[in-house]
This record gives C-alpha cells, structure tokens and sequence, in this order.
C-alpha cells in the first residue's frame, strides 16, 4: 500500500480547488480589464488616467502575482506527488528485496 494513497485523493482535490482559484482570479483580470475600458469611455472630469494608471500599474499587476503565486502552490503539491510515488517506489523496491532474501532462509 502506497504512503500517500491516504491522501492522495485529498491533495488532488486540493490542487482541482486551488486551480479553480487560479480560473477565478484570471476572471477577475478580464473583467478588470473590461471594466476599465467601459469606465474610460464614459469617465466625466479629471483623473481619467490617473485611475487608467493606478489599474494598469497596480490591480492588473497584484492580481498576476496571485495567478503566480496560486500556480506555484498546484505546482508544488504536484511535485510533492511525485516526490512520494518516487519514495514509495523505491521503498518497496528494498521491501521487496528483503522479502526475498528473507524466503531464501
């Protein structure tokens, strides 16, 4: 039996959850952007582009580091993943082999 059956289908439900964030927040981005040509277009009075700006320099770019962020994090449990079948392999690999000199006594 393999140490990470346990949870494994608990780590890949947090890595499906943790890319359905990722979708959100890439959503939030396009409406993001969406909005801000809606608000340029029918911005009245001043400031129009320091709000363009404070957008383009500040939200789009927080808003890429949490995509980031969040595909590392389902990044990383991945190779978590794979790090314990290796693990798991190997060790069942010298399991295997003990069993069999054991049987030869």
């Amino acid at each position: 039996m393999n140490m990470l059956q346990f949870i494994r289908s608990d780590v890949e439900s947090v890595i499906s959850q943790v890319n359905t964030q990722k979708s959100v927040a890439e959503g939030i981005s396009d409406n993001a952007k969406k909005f801000m040509q809606i608000v340029m277009g029918s911005w009245i009075g001043g400031d129009e582009q320091a709000f363009s700006n404070a957008v383009n320099t500040k939200l789009l770019p927080a808003i890429a580091e949490l995509m980031a962020a969040i595909a590392g994090i389902s990044l990383n449990l991945g190779k978590g993943i794979n790090i314990m079948d290796a693990a798991d392999k190997a060790v069942k690999g010298e399991a295997d082999a003990l069993n069999s000199v054991f049987s030869q006594i």
